[in-house]
């Protein structure tokens, strides 16, 4: 679909035309273009996850996967002051359980490398950060030099030579 938007003179002369192209909202073929500027998180058909996670690992995982903040893969909110990392007692109220089951439940998905914790120091402060491997939960369709040096170990069997010599390169400068 295209709308075109004319700007004309005192006098009724086109002075410009500017063209905004966006997508049919329903296609015959294709259906309907639900939630299209909707954030999400994507899981794929091809990766499970180990055979060690449990049902309530699962259960607690997807519940965590509808707090990653935009396309960061990093569990948080918008606060106060811009992008927060979500902290234990957040997490725990989002799955639903105690604080030090919340602990014990992240701990295991760092170990099996589901999740990455990351400690960054600001100013004097420590925040840490919680990310999703995004070979299981993935809320982008660009993969960044963060996430990817954060988990390259995992994504290396995923991605083609010529990207890893492109995150060599990036992270080189």
């Amino acid at each position: 679909m295209i709308r075109a938007t004319e700007i004309t003179d005192d006098h009724g002369n086109v002075v410009s035309t500017k063209k905004t192209y966006f997508k049919d909202m329903f296609d015959e073929e294709k259906g309907y273009l639900f939630w299209n500027k909707s954030s999400f998180v994507k899981t794929f058909q091809d990766v499970e996850l180990p055979n060690e996670i449990t049902k309530s690992d699962i259960a607690n995982l997807f519940l965590l996967s509808k707090k990653v903040y935009s396309t960061t893969n990093m569990i948080g909110y918008r606060g106060n002051g811009g992008i927060k990392a979500m902290d234990i007692p957040q997490m725990a109220n989002v799955i639903r359980d105690t604080e030090r089951h919340t602990v014990l439940f992240l701990n295991r998905m760092v170990k099996k490398r589901i999740m990455a914790k990351i400690e960054v120091k600001i100013g004097d402060d420590v925040i840490t950060q919680w990310y999703f491997n995004p070979i299981y939960f993935f809320s982008s369709n660009r993969l960044s030099l963060n996430l990817y040096l954060l988990f390259q170990k995992d994504l290396d069997n995923f991605i083609p030579e010529y990207a890893k010599q492109k995150f060599r390169l990036l992270k080189s400068k």
